[in-house]
């Protein structure tokens, strides 16, 4: 029997950016020397890397803030290979690929007048958002908030005091390189991994290269775990998504979708390899629908949501209803049952019939 499948991947990690001034650092260059030895970071003009074409000193864009995070990702490689568009009018050839990988995978979602806002200017509080959520830090588990974000950087040995009153009224080229990094070194949290080690094992830094900067790839220590939650409020939060869900499809006139334990079971699985690989392929290469059939499950159908970044039941169906694909997921006629898993801010829905 040929099954019928549908997957929607979506990214949490919204752009809070505001209007930043100069703030030049001594060490900037070395910063943007060593990332571009790792292809990390590039100059503004095609095949020139030198002092002028690094523009340290420039206000650091939106736009640069933003491909610079996916770098830090590890999608760069995923935004490039994937034809993602976007439908911003601000767009440019140089960042289109990041944005369309980011409009697609729900990171960003424009200004509400057709434009991305791709050449303004990115705040410390806003860029350090970013690196703290490519480190695993979670805003909902309490970790840091985004108005204490720039101390949480502090806190963490990104930079110091000094260099955060710097960027007190905005960032530089010079300074994101440097936040950037400055955050290769650090842990991931909940893992023994720093930030460079991760992209070195997804492939998206050569491990040689690493090493000659003196990166290291493993923390010194353990690093922190993430922030327990207890089981009664996350299957609470399960419940309240559920009740969404059905509430949405009654409005569209559709028959409601049951919460299946078994499902369930396999959506707190994926939940949880979601964490090495936030794709709809799995930690070990097959595609997500195999951890039903790994568990026995049959069915006719089946779809996925995936998202990071949202705290609540209430947060991540919001952020599933503006993307199309999550929606046509959550309003497919066909699907009877749904099961629902969830690790954090990290959430799976799986659809079934």
């Amino acid at each position: 029997m040929k099954l019928w499948k549908r997957a929607g991947l979506l990214l949490a990690l919204s752009l809070l950016l505001t209007v930043p001034a100069s703030a030049a650092q001594s060490d900037a260059g070395r910063a943007a020397a060593a990332l571009h030895s790792l292809g990390l970071f590039q100059g503004t003009a095609a095949g020139r890397f030198d002092e002028e074409n690094m523009a340290l000193e420039r206000e650091a864009t939106r736009a640069e803030a933003l491909v610079m995070f996916v770098r830090l990702l590890g999608r760069e490689g995923a935004a490039l290979d994937g034809g993602y568009e976007h439908p911003f009018s601000d767009g440019s050839p140089w960042a289109d690929a990041c944005l369309g990988y980011a409009y697609q995978n729900g990171l960003v979602k424009g200004k509400g007048d057709g434009s991305f806002g791709a050449a303004e200017s990115v705040t410390l509080d806003a860029y350090v958002t970013f690196i703290l959520r490519a480190l695993n830090y979670d805003e909902a588990a309490g970790d840091f908030s985004w108005s204490s974000a720039a101390s949480k950087g502090v806190e963490l040995g990104l930079y110091d005091a000094a260099f955060a009153e710097g960027c007190v009224d905005g960032m530089t080229r010079g300074a994101l390189v440097q936040v950037s990094y400055t955050a290769l070194s650090q842990a991931v949290k909940g893992s023994s991994e720093t930030l460079a080690g991760s992209l070195v094992r997804l492939g998206m830094v050569d491990e040689g290269a690493v090493r000659s900067l003196g990166l290291p790839l493993e923390a010194a220590g353990p690093s922190p775990e993430p922030s327990p939650e207890s089981g009664e409020d996350s299957a609470a939060e399960i419940q309240a998504l559920v009740d969404l869900v059905n509430e949405t499809r009654a409005d569209a006139g559709l028959s409601p979708v049951a919460l299946d334990e078994a499902l369930s079971a396999c959506a707190a699985i994926r939940a949880e390899e979601i964490i090495e690989r936030f794709e709809h392929t799995r930690p070990d290469g097959r595609d997500c629908f195999s951890v039903l059939s790994d568990s026995g499950f049959t069915y006719r159908r089946a779809g996925e949501n995936i998202a990071y970044g949202y705290p609540t039941a209430e947060s991540v169906m919001d952020g599933w209803m503006n993307s199309a694909g999550h929606r046509a997921n959550i309003l497919e006629s066909g699907y009877s049952r749904i099961g629902v898993g969830r690790s954090g801010t990290r959430w799976v829905q799986l659809f079934a019939d």
